[in-house]
């Protein structure tokens, strides 16, 4: 957004963006990479995983897109040697359905709609559907 604020090239821009995008893309992966002593100035799936917690309270860290320059100036920056446990990250709440069609397709209806769906097909939220089937961290 700075630099289209500040009239950079769209060129420039759209460039910016694209490298955002993959860099976040990775940021909130379910890979466990590594980046040595970069991680404590980029904001990577090791740092920002820490976001992500179940505990509300001890998420609010490592907001940072892509730098943690301002997690690092506001205090809100948190390493650890410790890794998070699959139980760990998410939210409390029931887990996303495994049928992705059902999950992305409801944000396309008006709310009360898809909440009468909802009770009309109540197989679409049977517990079976909503279990996720977790995938461990990928080790490098």
């Amino acid at each position: 957004m700075v630099l289209l604020a500040s009239g950079a090239p769209s060129a420039i821009v759209a460039t910016g963006f694209g490298i955002l995008t993959v860099h976040l893309a990775f940021q909130h992966s379910n890979l466990d990479y590594r980046v040595g002593w970069l991680r404590h100035f980029l904001g990577v799936a090791e740092i920002h995983r820490w976001h992500h917690k179940r505990d509300f309270e001890d998420a609010q860290v490592n907001f940072g897109e892509f730098l943690m320059v301002w997690d690092r100036l506001f205090g809100t920056f948190y390493d650890s040697s410790g890794e998070l446990g699959e139980a760990e990250v998410g939210l409390h709440e029931r887990d996303y359905p495994k049928i992705a069609w059902h999950s992305l397709g409801i944000q396309c209806v008006p709310r009360r709609k898809a909440e009468l769906a909802d009770k009309k097909q109540p197989e679409l939220l049977s517990k079976e559907i909503f279990e996720v089937e977790r995938q461990p961290f990928i080790h490098s």
